[in-house]
C-alpha cells in the first residue's frame, strides 16, 4: 500500500468503527415513584406488583412527552395516556427498585393510609416509542393538525366518537376532497374492520379486530414515508471541528442524539482529519434549526470547538 493511501484507508477505518460504537447509546433511567396501600380501598395500587406496573405507565407517558417536538393538549395528552396504559411494559427496556420505604415524614412521596412508597428506576427504550408516536402521527402533528378525507361505509357510521378520538390522537382534521382518503368499514362487531388508505395512486389495507387497530396500522404506513416530517423536520448540513481525537467526534454524536427537542435524528457522513484537529460532518433531521443553532452557540464555544451549517448560520 503506497503511502499516499494510508490516510485515506485509516479515516475509512475511523468511520466504520465510529458507525458501529455509535450505532446504540444507553438511555438515563427514569426515577418513578408510586405510593400503595396493602390491602387499602380504592382505585390506587393495592399491592408491590400493582405499584410496579404504576411506575412503568408513568414512566412511559412521562418519556413520551419529553419526546415530542411541542406540548401537547391537555385532551390528548389523556387520549395518549388511555393508548400507551395498556402498552407500557412493551416499552420498559430494564428496572431497578431502588427502595420502598414507609410513609412517614421522611417518604419521598407521602402516602395515603400509612402506606408504602414504591421508587423504581426505570428505563424506556426511547427509540421505539418515538417510532410509535411517529407511526401514530402525534409526533409529526404535535404543532398543527393534517387534513385529509374520510368514507364511512358499510356500518361504521355508528363509531364517529370513536372515530373523533382517534382523529384527535392523530392530529387530523377531515377536509371534504383533502388527501389522503381513508375510507372504513365494518360488517358488525363481531366482524371485525377494514380500512383503506390512498395518496398519489399509493393505497394501503388493512383489517383488525377493533377500529384502533386498524386506524393505527394505516396511518403507521403514511406517517412512515418521506414526506410524514414535511413542515417539521428540516435536513440540514452541521461541520464541528476542534476536537483531538477521533473520541470527541464519537462523545459528541451521542450528545446530538440525546438533544430529543431539537434533532429528530443525525447520521454521521464523514471524520476529517485536519492539521488543526479532528471534526465530524452529520447530516442532522432537526424539528428547529434556529434553536438548534442557540444550543451549539451555547455549548460548543466554551469547548473549543467551531462549527458550521444550518444554512444562514455559523459560530459566532
Amino acid at each position: 500500500m503506497s503511502s499516499a493511501r494510508i490516510p485515506r484507508f485509516l479515516m475509512a477505518c475511523c468511520v466504520a468503527a465510529l458507525a458501529v460504537a455509535l450505532s446504540w447509546s444507553l438511555a438515563p433511567a427514569r426515577v418513578v415513584e408510586v405510593p400503595w396501600a396493602p390491602g387499602g380501598e380504592g382505585d390506587g395500587p393495592h399491592t408491590r406488583e400493582q405499584a410496579r406496573e404504576a411506575a412503568f405507565r408513568n414512566a412511559v407517558l412521562a418519556e413520551a412527552l419529553d419526546l415530542l417536538p411541542g406540548a401537547l393538549s391537555v385532551p390528548r395528552q389523556e387520549l395518549l395516556r388511555q393508548y400507551l396504559l395498556p402498552r407500557a411494559a412493551d416499552y420498559v427496556q430494564s428496572y431497578a427498585e431502588a427502595g420502598s420505604a414507609q410513609a412517614g415524614p421522611g417518604a419521598a412521596m407521602a402516602a395515603p393510609g400509612g402506606g408504602s412508597v414504591l421508587r423504581l428506576d426505570v428505563t424506556v427504550n426511547r427509540p421505539a416509542l418515538k417510532r410509535t408516536l411517529q407511526r401514530m402521527g402525534t409526533y409529526y402533528t404535535v404543532r398543527g393538525a393534517r387534513e385529509y378525507d374520510l368514507a364511512l361505509a358499510s356500518g361504521a357510521g355508528g363509531a364517529l366518537d370513536e372515530v373523533a378520538r382517534l382523529q384527535e390522537l392523530s392530529g387530523l382534521t377531515v377536509r371534504r376532497g383533502a388527501t389522503p382518503l381513508l375510507t372504513l368499514s365494518s360488517d358488525g362487531p363481531s366482524a371485525g374492520w377494514g380500512g383503506r388508505l390512498e395518496q398519489g395512486g399509493q393505497t394501503w389495507a388493512a383489517t383488525g379486530a377493533d377500529l384502533a387497530t386498524v386506524w393505527f396500522e394505516l396511518w403507521g404506513h403514511y406517517f412512515s414515508g418521506p414526506g410524514a416530517g414535511a413542515g417539521v423536520v428540516d435536513q440540514v448540513p452541521l461541520t464541528v471541528r476542534g476536537w483531538s481525537s477521533t473520541d470527541g467526534v464519537k462523545a459528541f454524536d451521542a450528545e446530538l442524539g440525546s438533544w430529543d427537542g431539537l434533532v429528530e435524528s443525525r447520521s454521521l457522513v464523514r471524520v476529517l482529519l485536519l492539521p488543526e484537529g479532528v471534526a465530524g460532518v452529520w447530516t442532522v433531521r432537526s424539528l428547529s434549526p434556529d434553536a438548534l443553532a442557540r444550543k451549539l452557540e451555547q455549548t460548543l464555544p466554551g469547548r473549543g470547538l467551531t462549527w458550521e451549517g444550518l444554512p444562514g448560520r455559523t459560530s459566532p
